[in-house]
């Protein structure tokens, strides 16, 4: 897929927060929207309202729940945003939570970036965000803060640096050269 990829790819690069439950249960989730590299939209995030128990939801998200949407209308608008886009997580396991809620949903296409840095910098450690995020910013950001909308900026970032890594582009013959080989 990441080959497929060019600066033209209509991209929505998707973060969750779920539940502890199995199978887990959304709370949040966020989507920016890229073309290729470049983020060209505002950041799109729901609080969704959970089934479940209190005590299975995040204690960090108590404080939502007040301001949260049914899944229903919040499941219409993700299935809107994701349309005839490529979706972009980090972890396939993510795209199977979001498959659930959403059975007779079918992705466009679907970019795993943990998939496509193993690819590319099979020598790191890890491939987990944690630890990309570090080797993108040169250590400045070693760890990425949970919820939704802090894992979609981070695999927004680690995006933007894996697809030039991926596609690099042709860097023009030095003028001198290209005179002195005449």
């Amino acid at each position: 897929m990441a080959a497929e990829l060019t600066r033209a790819a209509r991209l929505a690069v998707l973060g969750l927060t779920t539940t502890t439950d199995t199978p887990p249960l959304i709370v949040q989730a966020a989507v920016l929207p890229m073309t290729g590299g470049l983020i060209t939209g505002r950041l799109h995030m729901y609080l969704v309202a959970p089934d479940p128990a209190m005590e299975e939801v995040p204690v960090r998200w108590w404080a939502n729940l007040r301001v949260t949407l049914p899944w229903a209308e919040v499941a219409g608008r993700l299935a809107e945003l994701l349309d005839q886009r490529t979706v972009v997580v980090h972890e396939p396991g993510r795209l199977d939570v979001l498959r659930r809620h959403l059975p007779d949903w079918q992705p466009h296409s679907v970019l795993v970036t943990r998939e496509l840095a193993q690819q590319l910098w099979p020598r790191l450690t890890g491939h987990d965000l944690d630890t990309l995020t570090a080797h993108i910013t040169n250590q400045r950001v070693n760890r990425v803060d949970p919820g939704a909308v802090a894992e979609a900026q981070a695999v927004a970032l680690l995006l933007g640096a894996l697809l030039p890594a991926a596609h690099p582009t042709p860097q023009p013959a030095h003028p001198r050269a290209a005179r002195h080989s005449r």
